[in-house]
């Protein structure tokens, strides 16, 4: 079982406004993550959640590739 690095709410953006044609798989989904302007890889946890579809959102697990370049940095909300 993998752990993850953090929590956050993420939000998929409607297929209307630019979002993603079809739901994502039901348990993990690679993207990239932005902060300060710098991407980092890594994977939403969906197991418990089940696959999100364009225009959902939810509190999500994230697993960093890298999570050493990333721990310590600030998010802001937007």
């Amino acid at each position: 079982m993998v752990s993850a690095d953090i929590t956050a709410h993420v939000w998929f953006y409607p297929t209307a406004h630019g979002g993603r044609h079809e739901s994502t798989p039901n348990d993990k989904f690679g993207c990239l993550f932005e902060l300060e302007g710098d991407y980092f890889d890594c994977r939403l946890l969906l197991t418990e959640i089940e696959a999100l579809s364009p225009g959902q959102h939810a509190e999500v697990p994230i697993k960093f590739l890298h999570f050493d370049l990333v721990k310590g940095r600030r998010c802001s909300s937007a």
